[in-house]
């Protein structure tokens, strides 16, 4: 069963969390967010959010996501995150 999750950060995104989480984007948007950074440096220092999916049974490992300086803001194990709640993580990542 797939899952996906949202994770948020700025700087290089790790790479190796795709290999390690058997992570893949979600949409085009989101492989474009990952790899803004190995195009132009300034582009990494902006916050990124990207939907990810996987087929891991536990999901995102979020401890080692955050190890990176990524947070994973949702996930969700029936395939989609809501998009209310998507919303609602965004907020709270923005601190409104």
């Amino acid at each position: 069963m797939n899952q996906t999750f949202v994770v948020v950060g700025t700087g290089r995104f790790p790479f190796d969390m795709l290999r390690y989480d058997e992570a893949w984007p979600v949409a085009g948007a989101d492989a474009n967010a990952i790899g803004r950074d190995t195009h132009n440096v300034r582009a990494s220092d902006s916050r990124r959010i990207v939907r990810l999916m996987t087929h891991k049974y536990f999901g995102p490992t979020i401890g080692r996501w955050e190890s990176f300086g990524w947070r994973v803001l949702s996930h969700d194990a029936r395939g989609q995150v809501p998009a209310d709640e998507l919303a609602a993580a965004i907020a709270r990542e923005k601190g409104t």
